[in-house]
């Protein structure tokens, strides 16, 4: 019994680890895109590249006023996502620390993490090289564990019927009590009551022979 209690109070804290090992998956892939990013643009130009970037500056959109190239937006929506990305992973740090049961307890916010982690798993398996695939893996993987080590909390109408249950027994033990204090009571009224009244053997003969 004992052994069965350590191990449902480990099971929470499993559950955190693991939530934080995603959370931490996605911190290190923005990290890395962003790494990335800096690398090419200091790095020595590569004429491949250059050629590819010259192509995408000369095709233009232009949206409510404003005229980007594709080169323009390619770059922004990449250090778009990798933004993103440290500030979901942070979010998610965030919750672990500051409201732990919302992992340990609920199955919800794990769950999320898990759904956003299998998307972002299928998109870098079809685009990207191996390094974001390596770390949306362990993403996946540490919130499936940490949805499947989490122990929900009691429901509310549970909680209320239990509630309601403890009241009525509550108050049928009461009930009982009084019930038993009364009937206690009349039993040592009965008693005096009895003790009280003359016995046959304490009437004088004349009271006696009057019934007679």
């Amino acid at each position: 019994m004992k052994r069965h209690s350590n191990t449902a109070d480990r099971e929470p804290h499993r559950a955190l680890t693991f939530f934080r090992v995603g959370a931490w998956a996605w911190v290190a892939t923005g990290v890395g895109h962003l790494a990335l990013e800096a690398m090419m643009a200091l790095g020595p130009e590569d004429p491949a590249a250059a050629r590819a970037f010259a192509a995408m500056r000369q095709y233009t959109i232009e949206f409510g006023g404003i005229q980007r190239d594709l080169r323009d937006i390619d770059l922004g929506m990449s250090l778009s996502m990798a933004s993103a990305m440290i500030f979901a992973g942070v979010l998610c740090l965030l919750v672990g620390r500051s409201a732990p049961l919302l992992v340990s307890r609920s199955r919800t916010f794990s769950g999320i993490a898990l759904a956003a982690s299998l998307l972002l798993l299928g998109l870098s398996g079809a685009l990207f090289p191996a390094p974001p695939i390596v770390l949306f893996s362990v993403a996946v993987l540490t919130f499936a564990a940490a949805l499947t080590t989490a122990r929900p909390a009691p429901t509310a109408p549970a909680a209320y019927g239990r509630s309601e249950r403890e009241v009525a027994a509550r108050f049928s033990n009461s009930s009982r009590s009084r019930s038993l204090r009364v009937s206690r009571a009349a039993s040592r009224n009965w008693s005096r009551a009895s003790s009280w009244r003359p016995s046959l053997a304490s009437r004088s003969p004349r009271t006696l022979g009057s019934r007679w």
